[in-house]
């Protein structure tokens, strides 16, 4: 009996580690998401600032696309992340 109940131990032990360590991950993870929900959220302002400055007629070398419209498309792109 004592044999046994050292099992049912050794296993409670070998499931609280598992949930620790499930616990630890799930924290690394959510710091993860929020750095990068930061940096998005960085990038949108930065790309914001950037349409404001920009010239009206600022075109890309080809002439063909607006850089307005193209940092407008990448915020709005950055914005369906968050």
């Amino acid at each position: 009996m004592n044999d046994k109940s050292k099992e049912v131990i050794a296993k409670e032990k070998a499931a609280i580690d598992a949930m620790r360590n499930a616990k630890a991950n799930m924290a690394t993870a959510l710091e993860r998401i929020e750095t990068l929900e930061r940096g998005i959220g960085a990038l949108i302002l930065s790309a914001n600032i950037a349409k404001k400055r920009l010239l009206d007629g600022a075109y890309d070398y080809k002439g063909d696309r607006s850089w307005r419209t193209e940092l407008q498309r990448a915020t709005n792109k950055a914005q369906e992340l968050l």
